[in-house]
């Protein structure tokens, strides 16, 4: 199976060129519904209020996306998050995903970063020109 090279020049990751077989696409009673996630997806990217949108900034294609983060633990009914006052490793995971170009996509990024809190503040690094 041949390989194609992804990444920045200090690191590499194999791509396999023949993927296997997906899963049929998902069917709506409504196709409209996927405009309606579409469009809320590219506002995280390039919405005036999106999470996201300095991630969009200058960009020549339209794109997609979401930031979240995930619970490292729970918190008990009476408790309140906060960051600071916590172990590094407990801190919540940071979360991002995007596909672009919006109309047509051919390339779908999902980034993971452990214990670093919200995504908000590093999204602007998670953007390819």
């Amino acid at each position: 199976m041949g390989e194609t090279q992804v990444g920045p020049s200090d690191w590499r990751y194999p791509v396999p060129q023949d993927l296997p077989d997906t899963l049929d696409d998902i069917q709506l009673a409504n196709d409209n519904w996927w405009d309606r996630v579409f469009s809320g997806m590219e506002k995280v990217i390039s919405g005036s209020e999106g999470t996201a949108r300095r991630t969009g900034v200058g960009l020549e294609y339209r794109m997609g996306g979401k930031s979240g983060t995930a619970q490292v633990f729970s918190l008990g009914q009476d408790q309140r998050y906060n960051a600071d006052e916590l172990a590094e490793r407990l801190r919540d995971h940071a979360l991002f995903m995007a596909f672009a170009p919006l109309d047509d996509p051919q390339i779908a990024v999902s980034v993971i970063v452990e214990n670093a809190g919200a995504a908000v503040p590093m999204l602007p690094t998670w953007r390819v020109p």
